[in-house]
């Protein structure tokens, strides 16, 4: 069975720094060696963290409250950026920004984390922070079906970071090629039907609740011309069950899998692959 833990519950963090009584709580969700792991950070308010550089980029997921980001540019000059509740704040990498939120503030980090070696380079002018609105009506996909040919009812994907050769949707979907961040959002009653994942992934809920059931174990292969799978012999290599989410889970799923989803009352997620 894969991992399951719920981030909103108090063990499992670690303190990050103390900074004139203020502290910054973490809670690793995944680590990784390069731009993969994925944080979660809590800042008490009036915390802060100083500036600091990255060998990767870094984006910034403001789950609640508000979070300032300083840094300096070309000339001594300095900047600042506000993000609030749902923003994605993309960092370049060589960016060393500070952090600071008056009144508290949970985000999630996706990249290496603000305690990782500094690295030395020069910013350009061209290098700045993004700031993107996840939870906003623009920027939705459709989820396509395995075969290309129609739509997942109900469920739709928005993209926050992708690996891929296209920029095209679905293709950019299907054919992604290594890490990648979604937005995800079940209607109420939706059903994702049964489908492979033969690669790590994981999902954030946000709010909402949601039923899997996961089939772990080899993944029947697939015919070309017909498109139907062949099980046999590997009944015994098989394990299935059925899990429930609910706001809060962390859900790090076994692989290869196939699972089915669905969701009575609707559901928002945070995926990473």
């Amino acid at each position: 069975m894969g991992m399951m833990t719920n981030i909103f519950a108090p063990v499992g963090w670690t303190r990050a720094q103390q900074v004139e009584g203020a502290r910054v709580w973490s809670k690793v969700l995944r680590q990784s060696d390069v731009d993969q792991s994925l944080t979660l950070y809590r800042l008490e308010p009036g915390a802060s963290i100083p500036p600091h550089r990255s060998a990767f980029s870094k984006r910034v997921l403001v789950l609640d409250g508000v979070v300032e980001f300083a840094w300096y540019e070309h000339k001594a000059k300095t900047r600042s950026l506000v993000a609030g509740r749902g923003a994605l704040v993309e960092r370049p990498a060589g960016r060393a920004p500070s952090w600071r939120s008056e009144r508290g503030c949970t985000v999630l980090v996706a990249g290496d984390p603000p305690g990782a070696p500094a690295m030395t380079m020069d910013l350009t002018a061209d290098e700045r922070l993004d700031l993107a609105d996840v939870f906003g009506p623009g920027g939705w996909y459709p989820t396509p079906n395995t075969d290309l040919k129609s739509n997942i009812p109900g469920v739709l994907n928005k993209p926050l970071y992708i690996e891929s050769n296209t920029r095209k949707w679905p293709d950019m979907y299907m054919h992604r090629q290594g890490h990648s961040l979604y937005a995800v959002y079940f209607e109420p009653g939706a059903i994702y039907p049964m489908h492979p994942h033969p690669y790590a992934q994981q999902l954030l809920f946000l709010a909402g609740d949601m039923e899997d059931q996961i089939v772990e174990g080899p993944l029947p292969s697939v015919h070309p011309s017909t498109g139907s799978g062949r099980t046999e012999g590997m009944r015994s290599e098989m394990r299935e069950y059925v899990s429930t989410y609910s706001a809060g889970s962390f859900v790090d799923y076994p692989y290869p899998m196939r699972h089915a989803s669905f969701s009575k009352h609707g559901c928002w997620a945070i995926l990473g692959t």
